[in-house]
């Protein structure tokens, strides 16, 4: 009996772990995820320096990161997004997920939509116009090498001094997934961007995972959510993912806190009014100031003017002169 308690034991959280998932799963039904941005995470290193970096390559010290892809838990087709919650992932890991469910969106939408998409959408329904946009761009492309050939870090091309360079996943300054360059075979390590290379792809596919609301009950993207970083005010409320060693969630809250920002200052309609307001002010005040400046100068100039001619007699000629 003594033993066969811990096999019950066991059994039984076993059962509930996965009841537990079971139930997650069947919460998600109905939902859909929404892309909110990529982001690099460093990667702590006991022998780094002060500036976080420990690896020497192409002459500098350098430090590694891992890209990291957020998204949000939506309803009504993405109608309503929680954004109290990033849910996180390795940028592998969404991509793989991501990629396959544009590709049988875009076929369905091709399939059921055609006419929509050859006709400019007269007289079809209104999902084929949700889908048309996205798969316009994803089927004629924009140009350039296809992205989805460096999914997964590989070797890129040597130089010609021939240092060997890798490609894969990474995360551009404003939060898209693009792919960059890497020194090690992990794509850890980041290489100054050539601007041949980088340039070259079409990122019809990435922009298409990054705009599309992808629907729960057909994609194994919200099956991410269970084994994602789950982000609530730099903290993370996913029991089964240990954020205790790369702080994920505390770069997640940077990140957006970051972007919102940039977007707040770069887009806000406010902000350009009050600055046409205040120049205009600035310019009243100075204008009306160089107004009463030149005008009471005049008049002082007149009046003194005035005051320095000679009195004339009664028969008009000046007064003391001769």
């Amino acid at each position: 009996m003594d033993m066969m308690l811990p096999l019950i034991l066991i059994s039984l959280m076993s059962l509930l772990s996965r009841a537990a998932a079971r139930n997650l799963e069947e919460n998600f039904s109905g939902y859909s995820v929404k892309f909110a941005r990529c982001f690099k995470v460093k990667i702590p290193d006991e022998d780094q320096d002060q500036e976080g970096n420990s690896y020497f390559y192409n002459g500098a010290y350098r430090s590694q990161s891992k890209a990291y892809a957020a998204f949000h838990l939506c309803s009504d087709n993405c109608g309503d997004c929680d954004t109290s919650i990033g849910y996180v992932s390795e940028i592998n890991n969404f991509l793989d997920a991501g990629v396959n469910y544009v590709q049988q969106y875009c076929d369905n939408c091709q399939a059921q939509c055609r006419r929509f998409l050859e006709e400019g959408g007269q007289g079809m329904r209104a999902d084929c116009s949700t889908c048309s946009n996205i798969c316009k761009s994803y089927r004629n492309g924009n140009g350039g090498t296809d992205e989805t050939q460096y999914l997964n870090c590989q070797a890129a091309y040597a130089d010609d001094n021939g240092l060997q360079y890798y490609a894969g996943p990474g995360c551009s300054d404003d939060g898209h997934v693009v792919i960059r360059l890497y020194y090690d075979a992990d794509c850890t390590i980041r290489a100054s961007d050539s601007s041949e290379f980088t340039t070259s792809f079409a990122y019809n596919t990435f922009q298409a995972v990054e705009q599309v609301c992808t629907d729960c009950d057909n994609s194994d993207v919200c099956d991410e959510t269970l084994n994602s970083y789950q982000c609530v005010n730099g903290y993370n409320k996913n029991e089964n993912v240990d954020d205790s060693y790369m702080k994920v969630c505390k770069s997640y809250k940077q990140a957006m806190k970051e972007w919102q920002y940039a977007t707040a200052k770069g887009k806000s309609p406010l902000r350009g009014i009050l600055l046409f307001v205040t120049s205009m002010a600035c310019a009243f005040v100075f204008l009306s100031y160089t107004y009463y400046v030149r005008h009471k100068k005049a008049a002082i100039t007149k009046e003194t003017l005035e005051g320095l001619k000679p009195a004339r007699s009664a028969d008009g000629d000046y007064v003391g002169m001769t």
